[in-house]
């Protein structure tokens, strides 16, 4: 049965980052078709200052999910349209975080927005903690968002977008 799961909540007024559609976040990990598919070390991405996460307290029972993840992001933009890239994370007790799910969706203006990161099976052990990683993007796995509401095609310009994610976001997994 789903249930949302409160993995850190950010500011009264919520967590703001930038989003560059000339320098996107980049995908690491993940359902690719290359030599860096599958589960990966995200210290490269959450470094970068367009990407923040959310991380609970270490987990004292261990915690099993099965089926289909989705975050519902409370959010606003500053550009014409932007991305919101969430991806579910495994943090061990020394701090690496390994991927486990993610996905994007694309939406204008703001409000209630749900990113569906597809299903998943994964057992959270005892002292791990739940990370969930946010950013504008995921390039090239996902083409980049211009900022402009124009079909990427003919898009001749790129617009930087705040996006800010409010304290009432939350992260939903299908604890068994």
């Amino acid at each position: 049965m789903a249930r949302p799961v409160v993995v850190a909540a950010a500011g009264r007024r919520g967590t703001t980052f930038r989003y560059d559609p000339a320098d996107p976040t980049p995908s690491i990990g993940g359902p690719l078709q290359s030599p860096t598919q599958g589960q990966r070390d995200n210290a490269p991405l959450e470094g970068r200052s367009d990407v923040v996460v959310f991380t609970g307290e270490a987990l004292v029972e261990g915690v099993e999910i099965t089926g289909p993840v989705r975050a519902e992001f409370d959010v606003s933009t500053t550009a014409a349209c932007g991305d919101l890239f969430a991806r579910l994370c495994d943090v061990d007790p020394a701090g690496k975080a390994i991927n486990i799910c993610d996905g994007l969706t694309r939406f204008s203006g703001g409000g209630r927005v749900i990113v569906d990161m597809g299903p998943a099976g994964h057992r959270f052990q005892p002292g791990h903690r739940i990370r969930l990683q946010v950013s504008g993007g995921a390039h090239p796995r996902f083409l980049r968002n211009y900022g402009t509401g124009e079909p990427p095609g003919p898009a001749t310009r790129m617009v930087s977008t705040d996006t800010t994610v409010r304290h009432t976001s939350t992260l939903v997994l299908p604890v068994v």
